[in-house]
């Protein structure tokens, strides 16, 4: 196989794939499930760990109603497993007043702290510009083998 057949089905190939990339970015086949936003995480204390000074310990029936079913989400995750139980992420902010607290529930402590999702651009964004250079590449390449191959039947 000559060398300008090699090139041609090189950037054929990286026009294809480019191409590939696009389409999938577009039509959605790479779903983004990443959602931004805030939750809510507790983890069990130990019956021999001490809470920092300054840290508001607080038993579950003093919680808001809005902050008990926050509290349950997590602990119900924690209890499938999960050492740190995590609640649902919150696109508006997370309901709860405080950073990190203590929660006396069920005759056991939780340490309870709020953390952020924070979703980057994503696997379409990536596809789309990425395989759009890609593509890119490949056109230029077939396109300069074109060239080169022209000008040789022309030179010959």
């Amino acid at each position: 196989m000559s060398l300008l057949r090699t090139v041609s089905l090189v950037g054929l190939t990286l026009l294809l794939l480019g191409a590939a990339a696009v389409g999938g970015a577009t039509v959605g086949a790479v779903p983004n499930d990443c959602t931004s936003g805030h939750g809510v995480s507790v983890h069990a204390l130990g019956a021999d760990e001490s809470v920092d000074p300054g840290t508001e310990v607080v038993a579950f029936e003093d919680l808001s109603p809005v902050e008990q079913r926050v509290f349950l989400e997590a602990y119900t995750d924690r209890e499938n497993g999960n050492d740190y139980g995590s609640s649902p992420v919150y696109e508006g902010g997370v309901p709860w007043d405080t950073d990190a607290r203590v929660v006396e529930y069920r005759g056991e402590r939780y340490e309870v702290g709020t953390w952020v999702a924070d979703c980057g651009p994503g696997y379409r964004f990536v596809l789309g510009f990425g395989g759009g250079a890609v593509a890119l590449v490949g056109a230029l390449v077939l396109g300069l083998a074109g060239v080169v191959g022209g000008y040789r039947r022309i030179a010959d």
